[in-house]
């Protein structure tokens, strides 16, 4: 599997959870999964960033580093919003709109 496949492989797979998560409503089985999405997001964005980022970074040019940098920054964004969510309480309507903030900053960034 080629590393674009591998990408859009865990975006589908994430993007799959996070519909659970708004569709599911006992917050034991929310929080499982929202776990989930939080490990595979780390692991995701640390790879992605490790591999795929240092390699565009060294061969590309112009606006292709500054859209790397944004991508950076809306990683930053994510792991900003998974601490949140982390500390927060999951039954409560805050929570639900930040994972929903999260779900777009993901969204925005695929």
């Amino acid at each position: 599997m080629d590393i674009f496949a591998y990408i859009k492989r865990d975006h589908r797979k994430v993007a799959g959870m996070m519909e659970d998560v708004l569709s599911i409503r006992l917050p034991i089985i929310r929080m499982n999964i929202f776990r989930q999405i939080r490990t595979e997001l780390l692991i995701h964005s640390g790879a992605e960033e490790q591999t795929f980022y240092t390699a565009i970074e060294a061969a590309a040019i112009g606006s292709l580093r500054e859209q790397m940098g944004h991508s950076v920054e809306d990683h930053h964004r994510i792991h900003d919003l998974l601490d949140l969510l982390d500390t927060t309480p999951i039954a409560s309507e805050f929570w639900l709109e930040k994972f929903c903030e999260l779900k777009q900053a993901v969204t925005r960034h695929v």
